[in-house]
Formats: structure tokens, C-alpha cells, sequence
């Protein structure tokens, strides 16, 4: 496939239009929208952050405005991964972030581009279409039990590890994304950014946009939706069917910290299937 002509802002809108009709039903998003585009050329170029905006006649900027509005997204908890993936948003949905801490979650908000919006918990709830719970799993299923969470799109990127981080404290037969849906049914779970490192998320994007986040969930929208978002933050997306497959993604997570301390290999790893 033609790769995009990247001159400054120069993109190639033709051709960007041209492929969408043969690659939407793949991507799974809307042809119309600068989002499809920008996706596209990502999973099929791995080329997303060489551009970051569309010039203004690549499409009708209705349709953009449209798509920038109708998601929001709260980031409850700003631990490292928490601010890592904020930083990442930032400036690719409408934020919200929300902590404990709202004085500290203001200061890093004023960091970060295109202006979050800082709210109170309940509030950001309310608010939020998707709900990023950057929270360890103990502090995510007692948020699940204290919120209305009715319709929600819930990213649960927790791994149940033990206090010693030795492993993990329930598997197998189920998963921390499963206790999290069965206490929340109404909510839509999606599991993702369980098996990165915080310090991913500081590498420049074009470093990342290879990398899999890994992908789970039984609402095959709210898995769309989240889909995009990881595409967006300069990720790549592998799917991996239906919610129960976080009780094999959270060992996957659990090997990566074993990797990453245990055995000396960093924080700059994450794990990858290859095609040979």
C-alpha cells in the first residue's frame, strides 16, 4: 500500500479517502471522520505520529468537530500510569481528570495541551463516557461498588498483584476485568494498558506506535471505542476477544514485571506476538 506524502502539513487526502472504503469495515470506525483517516494510515503504515492534525480541506471540519465532542474521557487516578496515559490524551478526546489530590491533579493538568478539565470524582464520573480506572485493583473494584456506572465504557488497566509483587492474587479461573464487571454489570469492561510500563508513555510516540496494547472486552462498541482511543495515543491494538481472555492477559502483565525487575531487562520492554 502507498504510504501518506508527509511534507510539514501536507497530507495526502486522496489517497487517505481512497483506501477507507476497503479498510473501514476492518478498523471498524466511522469512514467519514478525520479520526477513520488518521487510524487507517496507523495500522496500516505504523506511521500515526508522523502526522498530528489534518489540514482543514482533508475533510468537512464538521464532521471533525463532531467526533472531538462526542466522547469524554476521565482518567480517575494519577498515579504513573495514570499521567502517562493522560499525556498521550491529552489533545485526542475531551479529558477529565480526577484524583484524590484535586490541587496536584490541577498542576499536572496545566501541563499537558488542550486544557483537561479537572473535576471532583463523582463529578468526572457523571460526566464520562469512558472511564480510564488507573487505579490498583483493590481501589478499582471499591470505585465500581461506590459509583452509578450504568452504560459506562470502563478501561480497567489493573494487574491483582500481590503485595511483594511476587504474583498474582487471583487468575485462572477468572480475572481482576471479570470481578470488575460482575460488580458493576451494567458497566462495558474493557481490559487494556495492563501489560506496558509507565515509562512507555514518556518515549516519543512514533517509538510506541508499533507496540500492542492488548485488548479485551465483551461489548464489541466499547471495545471499538477504546480501540480508537489506544490508536489515537500512538499504540498499536491487538485484540483479543471476549473479556475472560484478561485471565491470560494478566499473567502476561505479571511476566512483563518479572521481566522488567525480577530479571534486570528495564522498564523500556513490552510484550509482542510476531508473525513469521
Amino acid at each position: 500500500m502507498r504510504r501518506p506524502t508527509i511534507a510539514g502539513d501536507t497530507f495526502n487526502c486522496r489517497a487517505a479517502r481512497a483506501k477507507l472504503p476497503s479498510l473501514a469495515a476492518r478498523a471498524k470506525v466511522r469512514r467519514s471522520s478525520r479520526s477513520a483517516i488518521r487510524y487507517l494510515y496507523a495500522i496500516e503504515n505504523r506511521q500515526f505520529n508522523q502526522f498530528s492534525s489534518l489540514p482543514g480541506g482533508c475533510i468537512d471540519q464538521s464532521l471533525a468537530q463532531q467526533e472531538t465532542d462526542m466522547t469524554t474521557t476521565a482518567i480517575i487516578g494519577l498515579g504513573n500510569m495514570g499521567k502517562g496515559i493522560a499525556k498521550r490524551f491529552a489533545g485526542k478526546t475531551k479529558l477529565v481528570l480526577a484524583s484524590r489530590d484535586q490541587d496536584a491533579t490541577r498542576a499536572f493538568a496545566a501541563t499537558l495541551p488542550a486544557g483537561p478539565e479537572v473535576l471532583d470524582i463523582p463529578a468526572a464520573v457523571a460526566q464520562a463516557d469512558v472511564i480510564v480506572l488507573a487505579l490498583p485493583f483493590a481501589a478499582a473494584k471499591d470505585f465500581v461498588l461506590e459509583h452509578q456506572l450504568a452504560g459506562k465504557i470502563l478501561v480497567d488497566i489493573s494487574n491483582p498483584i500481590t503485595p511483594d509483587f511476587s504474583g498474582l492474587t487471583i487468575g485462572h479461573t477468572t480475572s481482576a476485568a471479570e470481578e470488575l464487571q460482575s460488580a458493576a454489570p451494567a458497566a462495558r469492561v474493557v481490559k487494556a494498558f495492563n501489560t506496558i510500563f509507565a515509562s512507555l508513555f514518556d518515549l516519543p510516540a512514533a517509538a510506541t506506535v508499533a507496540t500492542p496494547v492488548f485488548l479485551a472486552g465483551n461489548d464489541e462498541a466499547a471495545v471499538a471505542a477504546v480501540e480508537q482511543l489506544v490508536a489515537a495515543a500512538g499504540f498499536a491494538v491487538e485484540k483479543t476477544g471476549t473479556l475472560d481472555a484478561a485471565r491470560l492477559l494478566e499473567p502476561l502483565g505479571m511476566l512483563n514485571i518479572r521481566f522488567g525487575y525480577g530479571l534486570g531487562k528495564g522498564t523500556s520492554i513490552a510484550p509482542a506476538w510476531q508473525t513469521l
